[in-house]
C-alpha cells in the first residue's frame, strides 16, 4: 500500500512515498482478501511547475500548434444533414481556382535489417504524414548523422593505432633475431676460449632457442595484424599509411628504421589480400624484417635445429 492514510493523525503518514507492505489474503480461514479503511484510491490534483514565463507561453503555443494538427489529421467537419453549404468561392480559405489540399495518408514500410539506418530512416519518413512526427525523425536523422560521424572517426583512429603497432611488431621481430644471432656468437666465441661441459652447452643452446622460441610466437602476432589490416577497406588504409609516411619522415635512424618496417608490413598486407594468410611463412616475413645478412642466416639455422627436433 503507497501513498499513506488521512485517516491517520500523523501529516508524514499521507507523504507519496510512503509504503506500508500489506497481505494480498488473511491469514486466517476463509483467507477473504484483505482490506481495510485505509485501502483505496484517491485522486491528487496539481499544477504544472512552469519555470517562468517564457516557458509557459511556449507551452500555450505547442497546444495550439498540437490541437491544430490533429484538426488538420481528422480533416474539415462535414456539415449536417440538410444544413446549407457554401459554394467553392463563398468556402473560407479557398481562392478562385484553388485546389484543396488533402491530408497525407501514412502507411506501413518495410524495412531492410541489414540496411543503412539514416536509409532506412527515409523510408519511415517517406511514409509519415504527421508534422510532428516528421519534427522527430530530422531530430533522429541528426542524431544518426553525428553517431555515424563518431564511428567513422572510432574507426580511423582504430586503422591508425593497428598500423602503429604492426611497425612496432615488425620492429620488436628485428630486436629478438639480433638477440639470437648475439647470443650464438658470444656462445661460439666462448666454446673456443673454454672447454665447457655438455651441460653447460646445452643449457646456454637453451637460452638461443627460448630466445627463438619468441621470435616464432611474436611473427604469429605480426601475422594476425596483417590479416586484420587486409579486412580493412584498401582506400582506407592507403590513406592512414600516406599519413604515417609523413610522421616517420625524419632522417634520424628511427624515423628510417619505422618508415621501411611500414613498407615491409604494406606488401606483407597486398599479399594477404591476393593470397591468403596461410601463404605467408614465417621465412617470408623474416626474410624482409630481419635486415642483417647474419642475422638471417643465424635465424634460419636455428628454425632448422627446432623443426629437427620436432621430427619435422
Amino acid at each position: 500500500m503507497k501513498g499513506g492514510s488521512f485517516l491517520d493523525s500523523e501529516e508524514k503518514d499521507v507523504y507519496p512515498g510512503k509504503r506500508e507492505e500489506v497481505s494480498m489474503f488473511k491469514k486466517e480461514a476463509p483467507f477473504s482478501p484483505y482490506s481495510t479503511r485505509k485501502m483505496g484510491a484517491r485522486l491528487v490534483l496539481a499544477s504544472i511547475n512552469v519555470p517562468g514565463a517564457a516557458r509557459s507561453n511556449r507551452i500555450l503555443e505547442d497546444e495550439k500548434s498540437l490541437s491544430g494538427g490533429i484538426s488538420t489529421a481528422q480533416g474539415p467537419a462535414q456539415p449536417a444533414e440538410g444544413a446549407p453549404t457554401l459554394s467553392g468561392q463563398e468556402q473560407p480559405g479557398l481562392q478562385t481556382g484553388e485546389a484543396r489540399t488533402k491530408p497525407g495518408r501514412e502507411r506501413l514500410v518495410s524495412l531492410d535489417p541489414n540496411g543503412d539506418p539514416l536509409q532506412e530512416l527515409e523510408k519511415i519518413y517517406a511514409a509519415t504524414a504527421s508534422p510532428f512526427m516528421k519534427s522527430n525523425l530530422d531530430q533522429l536523422r541528426e542524431l544518426l548523422r553525428g553517431l555515424n560521424a563518431s564511428l567513422a572517426r572510432e574507426k580511423d583512429e582504430n586503422l591508425l593505432g593497428a598500423l602503429r603497432a604492426a611497425v612496432y611488431k615488425a620492429d620488436s621481430l628485428s630486436n629478438i633475431a639480433f638477440r639470437c644471432y648475439q647470443l650464438t656468437v658470444w656462445l661460439d666465441d666462448l666454446k673456443k676460449k673454454v672447454k665447457l661441459s655438455a651441460e653447460k652447452e646445452k643449457s646456454y643452446k637453451d637460452q638461443i632457442l627460448e630466445y627463438y622460441k619468441n621470435l616464432e610466437r611474436s611473427t604469429d602476432f605480426y601475422r594476425l595484424s596483417v590479416k586484420e589490416i587486409a579486412e580493412y577497406p584498401k582506400k582506407d588504409v592507403s590513406d592512414k599509411l600516406v599519413q604515417l609516411r609523413k610522421e616517420y619522415a625524419g632522417e634520424n635512424q628511427l624515423d628510417q628504421r619505422f618508415k621501411r618496417n611500414l613498407d615491409i608490413f604494406s606488401e606483407h598486407v597486398d599479399f594477404v589480400r591476393t593470397q591468403s594468410i596461410g601463404r605467408l611463412t614465417n621465412r617470408m616475413v623474416w626474410s624482409k624484417v630481419i635486415n642483417a645478412q647474419v642475422t638471417r642466416s643465424t635465424v634460419f639455422q636455428l628454425e632448422k635445429e627446432t623443426h629437427k627436433k620436432k621430427g619435422k
